[in-house]
């Protein structure tokens, strides 16, 4: 077994961007002049951030854009969080409740983000910001009769939910595409998410 690395108090640690480190006091010794602390785990948080086009984004209710790319046989994308950065000029109509989700293959993967406001660009030209929900997990087929917590429940399990992209797309009841906008318009998309291993 190998031994975990200690760090002594008033190390300063620096390890690869995007990972969190856990640790815990492993012991208290006075003669060096304080606590040692040990790495326990680690969670990688990673992300991703990808730039639309206006006709991307009009067409956002019918053609979904892959945000994050799949990971790989037995790897589960999870997201954290989505922020949306809309550098408008004008713009669009046609979003009456337009609302954007991340799917995993054909289910919800986040929440859904009311978009209305960023997408009318109320003040005109300029930039608009709004943050998405995290992960979204939906009840089973049949009757659910758990306890519905913020984020929380359970996929069917037949269905294979690794190996999967996150795309984002306008989920909104058969909304069509937006109109107007303009050719000049950009919106940033960036995810922060987990691999999960299944």
């Amino acid at each position: 077994m190998v031994s975990p690395t200690v760090y002594s108090k008033g190390a300063v640690v620096v390890t690869e961007e995007g990972t969190l480190e856990a640790i815990r006091r492993t012991s208290f010794v006075p003669a060096v002049g304080g606590e040692d602390w040990q790495l326990i785990s680690t969670t990688r948080i990673y992300s991703k951030s990808v730039q639309l086009t206006d006709e991307q984004i009009k067409k956002l209710p019918t053609t979904p854009v892959e945000i994050v790319p799949a990971a790989g046989v037995g790897k589960l994308l999870v997201p954290i969080s989505t922020t949306y950065i809309f550098n408008a000029i004008a713009g669009y109509s046609g979003i009456t409740d337009a609302s954007w989700v991340l799917i995993r293959g054909n289910i919800y993967a986040s929440t859904l983000t009311l978009v209305e406001s960023l997408l009318s660009a109320p003040d005109g030209a300029g930039t608009y910001a709004k943050s998405g929900g995290g992960s979204y997990f939906e009840p089973g087929s049949g009757t659910f009769d758990g306890v519905v917590t913020t984020g929380g429940g359970f996929h069917t399990p037949s269905l294979p939910y690794d190996n999967l992209p996150l795309t984002l797309k306008d989920d909104w009841g058969g909304l069509s595409d937006y109109g107007d906008g303009n050719a000049a318009n950009i919106l940033t998309v960036k995810v922060s998410y987990i691999i999960v291993d299944l």
